[in-house]
Formats: C-alpha cells, sequence, structure tokens
C-alpha cells in the first residue's frame, strides 16, 4: 500500500512523494526530489511519524532510504510495530488506549509567531496524544496547545492531524 509522505532536505527545501514499502530499516520512496546518494533527509510519514535517514541508492522512479537508529525507543518500536504489523503478526499495538470521545470540540493553539487558534473536533484520545479534525496544517514538529495541555504535531490526517502531548 503506497501512503504520501513528506520529504525534507538538508537545505530544509520540501518536496512530496509516496513510500513504496516500508520496514523497520528503510523505505522506497517514489519521488522527483533531487536527492543526491548518501544525502542525509526527513521523511515524514503517516504510519510513523517523522523517521530520519540517508538515501541509500536509487530506484525506477525513486529512492530508498535507510533509516537512523538513533537509539529513541518510540522510535525503534514504532518501526518494530509497523513490520509486525505489515507482517500481519500485530493488529495494533499502542502505548495508550484510544477512546473516542463523545462529540467534543477544543481548541488548538499552534504556537507560531504570531501564534493562530483555532476550534477543532478531537476524533480521538488518549493520555499520550490526540487526533484532531481541523483545516489546520501546522508543519510537522509545530510546538501546539490542546486547551492546556502542550504538544508537538507528530503527522497530518486526511481531515486533520495528530499530536502528541508533551508535558503537563
Amino acid at each position: 500500500m503506497e501512503t504520501a509522505l513528506t520529504i525534507v532536505l538538508g537545505d530544509g527545501a520540501a518536496f512530496s512523494g509516496e513510500t513504496r514499502c516500508v520496514s523497520p530499516g528503510g523505505a522506497v520512496v517514489a519521488s522527483v526530489a533531487p536527492v543526491v546518494e548518501g544525502e542525509i533527509l526527513t521523511l515524514a510519514m503517516a504510519e510513523i511519524g517523522v523517521a530520519r535517514g540517508r538515501v541509500a541508492r536509487f530506484v525506477d522512479g525513486g529512492f530508498a532510504v535507510a533509516f537512523e537508529r538513533d537509539g529513541r525507543e518510540a522510535r525503534t518500536a514504532a518501526l518494530i510495530w509497523l513490520e509486525e504489523r505489515l507482517e500481519g503478526r500485530r493488529s495494533e499495538l499502542r502505548a495508550h488506549p484510544r477512546g473516542v470521545p463523545p462529540p467534543a470540540t477544543a481548541t488548538l493553539t499552534v504556537l507560531d509567531e504570531p501564534p493562530e487558534i483555532a476550534p477543532v473536533a478531537v476524533a480521538d484520545l488518549s493520555f499520550g496524544g490526540a487526533r484532531l479534525i481541523s483545516p489546520l496544517r501546522p508543519g510537522l514538529g509545530a510546538p501546539v496547545r490542546l486547551g492546556g495541555l502542550p504538544g508537538r504535531v507528530v503527522r497530518h490526517t486526511p481531515d486533520g492531524l495528530a499530536i502528541v502531548f508533551t508535558g503537563p
């Protein structure tokens, strides 16, 4: 299954693409992004969020990226979850159970300069984060506040965005 992603090069230039396949070790990406072998870049993927990697080789219509194993436990767990899900060994693995609240709205503040404030619908919620329905598209990693809870954007969805909570 191909999934849309954003490719961010070292100079900050962003390009769109699609994953052809993803594993814990890397991804094959279909894109016209002007990359060179060995270049370090960032992929923002819906399945696992943001992953850094190095262009390993070129393939027809794109390139392969070898992910950095940066020792971050959450990233490694997400990559293992993805591998097991793709192999059919796991249907779902989450750090916190998710719940779908009754129809709920909240205020999302994007903490850029100047701050942007907008009402959002809460699609699902856990102790670790939330998926929100909103036309806002702050950048991946952007600091936000959902009501009074600080967080950061970890992915975009077709109807909004997902955030992870970063503190009390």
